[in-house]
Parts: C-alpha cells; sequence; structure tokens
C-alpha cells in the first residue's frame, strides 16, 4: 500500500493506493484534529493552521512552494500547535509561526 497525504488548506486528504488495484480516499479538516502517520512525503503549503494538527512521515516540506502539486501560499500558523515528527522536516520560505502558536518537531 502507498499512501500520500496532500493538505489542501482547510482539508487535508490522505490517498491511499490499496495492493488491490483500489484508491481510498480519508478527508479531514482541521477540527478533526489530524494526526495522521505516512510512510512517504507529506507536504504543507498554502494554508493557515487554527487548531492542534500532528503530521507523521518519512519526510515533511513546509513552506509556501515545497510541491507543484497544490497552489503556491505561505503556510501560517495562527494558533494551536503544529507538530511534525519526521527523519527530514524542511522549513522553507513562507514558513510563519505567530506568537502564541506552537511549532513542534520530533525525530
Amino acid at each position: 500500500m502507498m499512501k500520500k497525504i496532500f493538505a489542501l488548506g482547510l482539508l487535508t486528504l490522505c490517498v491511499y493506493a490499496m495492493a488491490d488495484d483500489t484508491v481510498r480516499v480519508n478527508a479531514f479538516t482541521q477540527e478533526d484534529g489530524l494526526t495522521e502517520t505516512v510512510t512517504d512525503t507529506v507536504y504543507l503549503q498554502n494554508q493557515n493552521i487554527t487548531s492542534s494538527v500532528s503530521y507523521q512521515a518519512l519526510c515533511i516540506r513546509v513552506g509556501n512552494h515545497v510541491t507543484t502539486q497544490l497552489t503556491q501560499g505561505d503556510v501560517n500558523v495562527i494558533s494551536g500547535t503544529l507538530s511534525l515528527t519526521g527523519n527530514d522536516v524542511e522549513l522553507d520560505e513562507g514558513t510563519t509561526i505567530a506568537v502564541g502558536a506552537q511549532l513542534e518537531i520530533n525525530n
């Protein structure tokens, strides 16, 4: 099974390519308190985070142009906590953590 995560503004899609050649999609909003484990790469781009959200992956890229698969735009952690757990976590240009918001990076 292969899994990809796409963070699309307030909606996060988890797309699974299953062994039987079917595709499964799970959708989460920030209000769901998303905690999603993946084995590949997570891209966070063009979104405002206003609640606690956690991502786990081998590789996590955060910024305003970390992939061409999503609309360009800054990632702003306005309130709550953005928790990132991965072997390779990269914060690129266009990543802002507001006063009072939290960013946690774990390895």
